[in-house]
């Protein structure tokens, strides 16, 4: 399983897919609104420079449409960076998101991976003994995939002050950033690319739609290798959602209390334990059971997970749940109640 939401592999019928970290409230409002505003849009061609949906998402981060490129989906934009020519070396975190290492082959560049910790923090010692230099490119998962944990300050500071001694270029990958409360302060953006996916908070992920943030010269050489119109019309003004704060703190206030709830209710759970979490979607820890095993048991109730053995230094058997509805994640909690109390009276038996 490399990738989650994978469902029509799995079901042609109804199932509860917690193997997707999408948005449980929905898209907001103002969304669907725009679309229907804008339908007759389909019957021309998309502005092939986005001038207002980049000049939305930099007024919102108060910079320049200059420090703007989009595309569709972030992983059309990681790809092209990890393309980029000047990147001989890509290095990441392991365990973390796949496409990191898949897109590094497909470009035919060096891909190291640098392990981190029993507690998925990030090892600094380790770092420091990497040969890192003006053709590398530093991936960082913020917060990382697939255990949600967040950069702590100091991690950040330390690698920013790495990257003015040693002069590589660092690759945030934002995609679930705004599902914690956490505001970072990079300072300058040169050799920083930060990358945001509208199609995670904002329950788009039909429609395709991500940016990337970093200097203008940084931001040509990645508009250099995009293709044109990958973007449809219909997303032209889909900028202004990001301006939506009622719709942002209802979703931020749900998602920390229902993965607090949650993660709670599966550490009763004799057999299971979680891994700490700051975002949307969190780890659980088999202890007693595979993950394959888990999975099928799981699937028989409707509900899809996410395995973990695709990810390097994963050491054990894990799951990834996302947090849904509430009574979706009930129905999850008392499905995994059902199966590991089966599985002790078979044990007995």
């Amino acid at each position: 399983m490399i990738h989650g939401a994978d469902i029509f592999k799995y079901s042609n019928g109804d199932i509860i897919d917690f193997s997707s970290n999408i948005n449980p409230l929905g898209a907001p409002k103002a969304l669907y609104d725009m679309i229907d505003e804008n339908i007759k849009n389909i019957e021309r061609y998309p502005d092939v420079s986005y001038r207002k949906l980049k000049s939305d998402i930099a007024r919102f981060h108060k910079l320049d449409s200059s420090n703007i490129a989009v595309g569709s989906g972030a992983l059309e934009l990681i790809d092209n960076i990890i393309a980029e020519s000047r990147f001989k070396k890509i290095y990441s975190f392991a365990p973390s998101f796949s496409e990191y290492k898949i897109r590094a082959k497909v470009h035919g560049k060096s891909f190291f991976e640098i392990d981190l910790k029993d507690d998925f923090s990030i090892d600094l010692d380790a770092l420091d003994k990497i040969e890192l230099d003006k053709y590398s490119l530093l991936i960082i998962t913020n917060p990382n995939n697939p255990n949600g944990r967040l950069l702590i300050d100091r991690e950040l500071d330390y690698i920013l002050r790495l990257r003015e001694k040693l002069d590589f270029t660092i690759m945030l990958d934002e995609a679930f950033i705004e599902f914690t409360d956490k505001l970072y302060s990079y300072g300058e953006l040169d050799g920083i690319y930060i990358i945001r996916a509208m199609t995670k908070f904002y329950a788009m992920p039909g429609l395709r739609l991500g940016y990337a943030i970093s200097t203008a010269d940084d931001i040509k050489k990645l508009e250099d290798n995009l293709a044109p119109w990958t973007i449809s019309s219909l997303l032209e003004e889909a900028g202004e959602i990001l301006f939506d704060e009622v719709y942002k703190t209802r979703t931020r206030e749900f998602i920390k209390a229902e993965r607090i709830r949650m993660m709670q209710l599966v550490d009763d759970i004799d057999g299971l334990e979680t891994v700490k979490s700051d975002a949307d979607f969190f780890l659980i820890k088999l202890n007693e059971i595979s993950e394959d095993e888990i999975f099928r048991e799981l699937l028989k109730r409707n509900i899809l997970v996410r395995t973990c053995s695709s990810y390097s230094n994963m050491n054990g058997n894990y799951i990834r749940v996302a947090i849904k509805s509430a009574s979706n994640n009930d129905h999850l909690i008392d499905s995994l109640k059902d199966i590991m109390n089966n599985l002790r009276k078979e044990s007995y038996e």
